[in-house]
């Protein structure tokens, strides 16, 4: 992860922190063109996975991707979203917010994991 951070400040990224002891290793950084924050992982391949699942659920409605983006933009402004530190992890915050859109009345999701793999929206 080290190494990683190092290559990130390479390419002018800012912000730069290596976890390398975190249960899924990650490097955070911010891009300070467009002032988005980001984590990557190498250990992990459910992380592509999640975020595919993710991406899934933002295609089925337009309201979703708005919505999760309020989330996440609440609990950074309120530092509240950091694992490291003790916090919900930002994925958290978003499941939490999936979960919400699939439980409410009515439903704003459905539950893609329980149609099934096979199964395409």
């Amino acid at each position: 992860m080290k190494f990683l951070s190092r290559k990130l400040g390479e390419l002018g990224m800012i912000e730069r922190r290596a976890i390398p002891k975190a249960l899924v290793p990650i490097c955070k950084f911010k891009d300070p063109r467009s002032g988005i924050s980001c984590d990557i992982n190498t250990a992990n391949d459910m992380g592509v996975e999640n975020s595919k699942l993710i991406q899934a659920y933002t295609k089925i409605d337009d309201r979703v991707r708005p919505f999760l983006y309020a989330i996440k933009h609440f609990s950074k402004q309120r530092r509240i979203n950091d694992a490291f530190l003790g916090y919900l992890s930002s994925y958290s915050y978003v499941m939490m917010g999936l979960f919400y859109l699939m439980t409410c009345d009515p439903p704003v999701l459905p539950n893609l994991q329980a149609l099934g793999k096979n199964r395409r929206i």
